[in-house]
């Protein structure tokens, strides 16, 4: 469609307002000066928007950091399946032996 409106010989532009579902003649320079205000306008949404994201995507890491660095999980740790039932159980529900971590 746009390549077909671009082949069209016209002393002037045309473009689609979405906002209003109608065609724009852009015959002179107040009109091209207020679509670039619009677009502009656009752009700051967009940019904002993006300012957004960035912003929680960096929370979002930061606090992952923060949370990885503070815990310190012991890699030698043995697992639930590898602990050993504790004297007197005999390998029941809540069978597994508590571990000390050390802090």
């Amino acid at each position: 469609m746009r390549e077909f409106a671009g082949s069209i010989q016209r002393p002037f532009g045309v473009r689609y307002n979405p906002y209003t579902l109608s065609v724009e003649i852009l015959s002179n320079s107040e009109k091209i000066a207020a679509l670039v205000s619009e677009l502009r306008g656009d752009l700051c949404i967009v940019r904002n928007a993006l300012k957004k994201i960035h912003a929680r995507e960096e929370t979002v890491e930061n606090l992952t950091h923060m949370l990885t660095d503070t815990m310190h999980i012991d890699k030698e740790e043995p697992s639930d399946e590898d602990r050993t039932p504790s004297p007197g159980n005999q390998g029941g529900v809540g069978s597994v032996t508590p571990t000390r971590v050390d802090q």
